[in-house]
């Protein structure tokens, strides 16, 4: 997610995404020297200086560690622009500039921790889902080491399951990927298209696929399930008219009520009628 703001005749454009996608489009970070440490006086004194080995592996270190501990890091970036629009950016089909022009070269700013724990009951839930042979698989855009900590937190990843990288999953032929999804359990920077892969794929398995989404960006992933849960308090307006259960509470743990128990409750009611 970026902005461009204008000044004069040049610009600056902001941007807040995954640490590490940014990062690697990062040329150079800004350095804070505390009083004392620089000319400044008793100010703060900021600049900038360009990544060498140390910055790089000091930024490396600092996501991993923080995303080993299910927390979700962001970094934020800016690049200056002298002129606006830039002379030698060419404008996609829409008119407009590509962000993959303008994100690249960037300056990193800092790296924001923010931690998202898990719901109350949320552990339990995919437990007694797993009981009553339903899996459950968590695909997501964040980084692997962020959505593995967070799948063994509340028991989505086991032992002998696969975890798996979007760009990964999106290079396996068709063949490779059927053979693989029944044991995935976590698929990490997931796109929208690659969560439809996953739903198609398992469909033609002959499964029987749920999806719980909560906005537009979870792409036709949704519209190819045979059930589309919404959470009645995060979700968009679009997903909640879109979908067939909606949970007013927002919380995981409603599925094994709504989904499976009544679910199951009602299948067996409408056998029994046929029967007799």
């Amino acid at each position: 997610m970026g902005v461009v703001v204008c000044h004069g005749k040049g610009a600056q454009f902001y941007v807040k995404g995954a640490s590490k996608i940014l990062f690697d489009k990062g040329r150079s970070h800004v350095v804070v020297h505390k009083p004392g440490e620089g000319e400044g006086g008793n100010e703060d004194e900021i600049e900038t200086a360009g990544f060498n080995d140390d910055d790089k592996e000091n930024v490396s270190r600092t996501i991993t560690f923080y995303a080993g501990q299910s927390l979700r890091t962001i970094a934020i970036c800016y690049r200056d622009f002298e002129h606006w629009p830039p002379t030698d950016a060419a404008l996609g089909e829409d008119g407009e500039i590509p962000y993959d022009t303008l994100a690249r070269d960037l300056c990193l700013i800092s790296i924001t921790v923010i931690e998202d724990p898990l719901r109350q009951g949320v552990r339990k839930a995919v437990a007694d889902c797993i009981r009553a042979g339903v899996q459950v698989k968590m695909c997501t855009g964040d980084n692997v080491l962020t959505t593995l900590s967070i799948a063994r937190q509340c028991g989505i990843y086991s032992p002998g399951g696969i975890v798996m990288e979007d760009p990964v999953f999106r290079s396996l032929p068709p063949l490779v990927q059927a053979q693989v999804v029944p044991r995935l359990q976590v698929l990490a920077r997931s796109r929208p298209e690659d969560k439809r892969v996953l739903v198609a794929t398992l469909k033609r398995l002959g499964e029987v696929v749920g999806v719980i989404g909560d906005g537009t960006d979870d792409g036709p992933a949704p519209k190819t399930a045979d059930a589309e849960f919404t959470m009645g308090i995060a979700s968009t307006e679009v997903a909640k008219k879109a979908s067939d259960i909606i949970l007013m509470d927002g919380n995981f743990a409603s599925i094994v009520k709504a989904g499976i128990v009544w679910g199951r409750a009602d299948n067996d009611a409408v056998r029994k009628f046929l029967q007799f």
